[in-house]
């Protein structure tokens, strides 16, 4: 039998880690708490801890933005109520796209055929004009096209091209969402 002890351990640094518990602490007393429209104060925070923002971003206060120094944001996106924005990696998010209520967003895992148990990351692309609907998961790596739709509850483990419907777990594509009437 192996001698299986993995160690939970990341590869951050000590000031990477500081920040990190610095953010926990603003996000809770100061992001966290405001009400829904003061989404240009939440965007000052993102962006005094790193994160790009565009002043025209809206992320709702109970999102849970972890990392935030690897977030970016266009003009208009937004980030639902109840989200976790895991950005172990980086996360983008294209102008006037929609990460609706309850969405996951997580850009690390660990390696469970490991014995070292390492953690690994890769970062999400989401491009402009993107709704992920409500309760939607995206997996690390993955690359959604603009002007995708995901819908309620999928698990998005592979990247969508640009213009499409998909669904499921994991989501597949069942339609484009514009067809081309010139």
């Amino acid at each position: 039998m192996i001698d299986y002890t993995p160690t939970q351990t990341t590869p951050f640094s000590v000031k990477e880690k500081i920040l990190a518990r610095a953010w926990n602490v603003v996000w809770l007393i100061f992001y966290r708490p405001t009400p829904w429209f003061m989404y240009r104060y939440r965007v000052f925070l993102l962006n005094l801890f790193g994160a790009k923002i565009a002043s025209t971003a809206h992320p709702a206060s109970s999102a849970r933005i972890e990392y935030p120094w690897r977030l970016t944001m266009g003009h208009q996106a937004s980030v639902g109520e109840r989200s976790w924005i895991y950005c172990l990696e980086a996360i983008h998010i294209g102008e006037n796209s929609c990460v609706g209520q309850g969405c996951q967003l997580i850009t690390g895992s660990h390696n469970y055929k490991s014995v070292n148990f390492e953690l690994e990351r890769k970062p999400i692309h989401i491009g402009k004009g993107c709704w992920l609907t409500s309760d939607v998961t995206v997996l690390m790596g993955v690359n959604i096209g603009d002007y995708t739709v995901v819908g309620i509850k999928s698990l998005v483990t592979k990247s969508l091209p640009t213009n499409k419907v998909a669904f499921g777990n994991p989501a597949k594509i069942h339609t484009e969402r514009y067809r081309d009437h010139s």
